[in-house]
């Protein structure tokens, strides 16, 4: 059992030392009924095991706009980040928050914060 609890520990240190994270941002705050806007949805230093898990919200249509890698060296350390690109389009006026939005890495759950989106 004290192996178990020792080697959990240790991955969890392990994640976190590599700095890996999950964001989502919306290219704006408010749009009109009809206009796509971008939502980004960013993992930092690790590869998702699966597409993101989106919320069903009556009046908004997600629709996947593709995905992009970076990589950046400098500064002593590497960063990478994996974006999932998002079109969010409005079918109906309205004050929408997007979440909860999830994205798996073997066996963690990502959870970025909520956007919020005036329609």
């Amino acid at each position: 059992m004290s192996r178990i609890l020792a080697f959990s520990f240790a991955l969890l240190f392990t994640a976190n030392a590599l700095g890996q994270s999950v964001s989502a941002r919306l290219d704006r705050a408010t749009t009109t009924v009809g206009e796509s806007i971008n939502l980004s949805i960013n993992c930092t230093n690790f590869s998702p095991s699966s597409q993101p898990i989106l919320p069903s919200i009556s009046g908004l249509r997600f629709s996947s706009a593709g995905t992009s890698r970076k990589f950046q060296l400098g500064g002593g350390g590497r960063t990478s980040t994996y974006t999932f690109n998002i079109l969010v389009t409005p079918l109906k006026p309205g004050n929408y928050s997007i979440s909860p939005i999830q994205i798996r890495h073997e066996t963690r759950l990502f959870k970025p914060k909520p956007r919020k989106l005036l329609v």
